[in-house]
């Protein structure tokens, strides 16, 4: 936006909102250069710091009718409970908007994400996980955020073991006809070994029996 302004409009939020949250404390237009642009203040009303604000904005005209709709996701937050925030760019918007609605849809604080449900305020806990980042040298964990699946766990576990059940198998049949060639191996062998043993066993006796 440019330093030279041909109008500003400041208005005070005046539809309904969550107590003890992030809040509207007001707006305004900038019109300039046939262009219209949205400057919100926030209000942070909870007990908690703000680290990422999300929301949506619907355009609307003198008459109150919705020209457009459009969602905002900020990042990179340090907003102070009791504190106040405004972006430091604006949102274009239609140049025939000069009122809007503002709903908050999530706020992050750390690990911890609120989001509006109905006209209550559910708290989630994101459980962190750390994972390394190759890069170098310059190699470090970085916190990501996850969600755990017993579906995808039970997923999982099914092809491991239906994985291990066809190995099995395929190992079994490959092995039947090693097994079959030494059986017959071990059958000749002990008739070998038997068929010597009882001719020696016959050559004694007979020895034994000329001595006498």
């Amino acid at each position: 936006m440019s330093a030279e302004k041909q109008s500003i409009t400041k208005c005070h939020y005046h539809y309904s909102q969550i107590n003890n949250f992030i809040s509207v404390k007001d707006f305004m237009f900038v019109r300039e250069n046939g262009t219209n642009h949205l400057l919100i203040r926030f209000v942070n009303l909870s007990d908690f710091t703000v680290n990422s604000l999300a929301f949506t904005v619907t355009e609307l005209d003198a008459s109150g009718k919705v020209l457009g709709k459009f969602k905002i996701k900020l990042d990179s937050l340090e907003i102070l409970a009791g504190s106040t925030y405004a972006p430091p760019a604006g949102f274009k918007v239609h140049s025939d908007c000069c009122d809007c609605v503002i709903n908050i849809r999530r706020a992050k604080s750390e690990n911890y994400l609120y989001r509006i449900q109905g006209k209550q305020i559910v708290t989630d806990y994101c459980k962190p996980s750390k994972a390394i980042i190759e890069g170098g040298d310059d190699s470090k964990s970085k916190t990501l955020f996850y969600v755990k699946s017993s579906r995808a766990k039970k997923i999982k576990a099914s092809v491991v073991g239906a994985a291990i059940s066809l190995l099995i198998i395929i190992t079994f049949n490959a092995a039947r006809p090693f097994a079959m060639y030494y059986k017959d191996e071990i059958k000749n062998f002990l008739k070998e070994y038997a068929e010597t043993i009882w001719a020696e066993s016959t050559e004694t006796a007979e020895n034994n029996e000329s001595s006498k």
